[in-house]
């Protein structure tokens, strides 16, 4: 009867709650640089946030959880990210939904890469990313809103400082 009644009150509280209620939500820090961070829920969903100051510590919360306090929809206007164990608090400027996927920079000459998923297929993609080179036969971060390469999609470099545009794509057949 108790688990009734309390089930019955957790309905009634999510559906009762005032439109200016705000939600806390722990969330998992994958990667973090001085303004930008990839947020996963437990659901796996992944964010990439644009976040203001007030965080410095966030780079060393990797794999470990932090706070969000939404006060209307998850990540929307006024959103804050918070360490609680130090203290910091930022707020989180602009937030997109993506899909992740890490890819290895096999080669980049000129505003041509070559990708390489893990399951061996191959792609040439066209971008221009000052420096991408450095990162030749390393992983970069695709991010994407729809489908795998889909449009709108970017290469992403590890420590999250080069966000390149990727204009076309090209699935590379081996024999």
């Amino acid at each position: 009867m108790k688990n009734v009644l309390l089930k019955v009150l957790l309905v009634l509280v999510a559906v009762l709650r005032p439109a200016n209620a705000q939600s806390i939500e722990y969330v998992t820090v994958h990667k973090a640089s001085d303004d930008r961070a990839i947020l996963l829920r437990a659901d796996g969903t992944a964010y990439l946030v644009q976040k203001g100051a007030g965080c410095p510590s966030l780079e060393r919360y990797e794999g470990r959880q932090v706070v969000v306090i939404s006060p209307g929809l998850f990540l929307g206007v006024g959103s804050k990210l918070v360490i609680p164990e130090l203290n910091q608090e930022c707020r989180i400027w602009d937030a997109e939904e993506v899909s992740l996927e890490y890819v290895m920079l096999y080669k980049v000459e000129g505003n041509h890469a070559i990708l390489i998923r893990d399951d061996l297929t191959v792609y040439l993609v066209q971008t221009w990313c000052p420096l991408l080179w450095l990162y030749e036969g390393k992983y970069v971060i695709v991010i994407s809103s729809g489908f795998f390469l889909g449009v709108g999609s970017k290469l992403l470099t590890p420590d999250l400082d080069k966000e390149c545009s990727i204009w076309s794509v090209e699935e590379i057949r081996l024999r």
